[in-house]
């Protein structure tokens, strides 16, 4: 586990699924040559700001950080690398008036032979020798107080999350639970924020949502790790990785 040494009385947290370096530069590249040309909203998110919440924590005081990183290492170390992919656009809001604009995400299986623990140790022996893209992520939205994954669909919802990712999600707030932090009523529908607030005074051509991403984006990628953020209203990018849980790793914590 790496951790950041944090000395605030209380901090805005949250536990989420960082994406793959090449995965946030390719949809950093469509979301500034296409869909900013689609989709005209007022706040485009910061491409380091990308990820998967699978926990909104909310204000913590400083002194329940270590219980809060040692609960979610005890989860990574219990859970096994999985594969993901992005999955189509969807929109959060009226219809005519979208507040948010995301990416959905699905299972991926893994081609060829080999499972994906292997995929993703690799990519870690590839970022610790400088030899090719890490797995990390920082977060997400910029301009929003709210991380990816917590804000609850009016408009057209994601799909529901793949089993993996599902149990994942469940671990996670089972362990925290008894830190005090209740759990999440509602489904959980996993999705990569990327804009909010709808600008133009039209309403959107709903059509345009089934435009097929570039396939670099349809790439599946090894979730391997889960990080804590914490939320830095006002900068961009907005979300400072605290510490990171690789999955398997049972000296984490």
């Amino acid at each position: 586990m790496s951790e950041h040494t944090e000395s605030s009385a209380s901090l805005r947290l949250f536990a989420a699924l960082p994406l793959p370096r090449e995965l946030r530069d390719a949809l950093a590249g469509w979301s500034r040559d296409k869909l900013r040309k689609t989709f005209p909203m007022e706040k485009w998110v910061h491409p380091e700001d990308y990820h998967l919440t699978l926990k909104f924590l909310g204000g913590t005081p400083a002194d329940r950080m270590p219980a809060v990183r040692e609960a979610l290492a005890l989860v990574a170390a219990g859970t096994a690398p999985f594969g993901l992919a992005l999955d189509g656009l969807g929109t959060f809001g009226r219809p005519g008036l979208p507040a948010v604009l995301w990416a959905g995400v699905r299972a991926a299986e893994r081609s060829g032979t080999g499972a994906w623990s292997g995929l993703a140790d690799r990519r870690r022996q590839a970022a610790a020798s400088g030899g090719g893209p890490d797995a990390n992520g920082r977060a997400q939205p910029s301009g929003s107080a709210q991380p990816s994954g917590s804000a609850q669909p009016s408009g057209s919802a994601p799909p529901s999350a793949p089993a993996p990712l599902a149990r994942l999600a469940e671990a996670v707030e089972a362990a925290l639970v008894p830190l005090g932090y209740p759990a999440e009523p509602r489904a959980y529908r996993p999705h990569v924020t990327l804009a909010r607030r709808w600008s133009a005074p039209h309403a959107p051509d709903r059509a345009l949502l089934a435009a097929p991403p570039p396939a670099a984006l349809s790439a599946p990628w090894a979730a391997d790790r889960l990080v804590l953020y914490r939320s830095r209203l006002g900068q961009a990018p907005m979300y400072e990785p605290l510490a990171e849980f690789l999955f398997g790793n049972r000296d984490s914590g």
